[in-house]
């Protein structure tokens, strides 16, 4: 994971975050405090992002790029599926602890 700090992808990261805060009816200064606290980052392609059985404390905001979400059943993985811009991961272990 490499953070995006002075990039130039920074601001377009704030802008559809932003967006996609608003949809959800919050109000401008939940959606602004979000971006505040928040901070843009790039992971290489097969960097895992979750941890299955792992709460990492972390609630992503997918802006750019596509993830496949897997399983690991049995010694095997499996796909469930993928998810493209823009949508949140981890959302459920971070506000429920699990």
């Amino acid at each position: 994971m490499r953070v995006l700090v002075n990039d130039a992808s920074e601001s377009q990261y704030q802008r559809a975050m932003m967006d996609f805060l608003n949809t959800y009816g919050l109000d401008a200064a939940a959606i602004l405090g979000l971006a505040r606290r928040s901070e843009p980052v790039e992971f290489e392609p097969g960097e895992a992002l979750l941890h299955q059985g792992k709460m990492e404390g972390y609630v992503f905001f997918l802006i750019k790029g596509h993830i496949r979400i897997r399983l690991e059943v049995n010694g095997e993985q499996r796909i469930l599926g993928d998810r493209a811009p823009v949508t949140v991961l981890g959302e459920i272990s971070y506000f429920n602890g699990t």
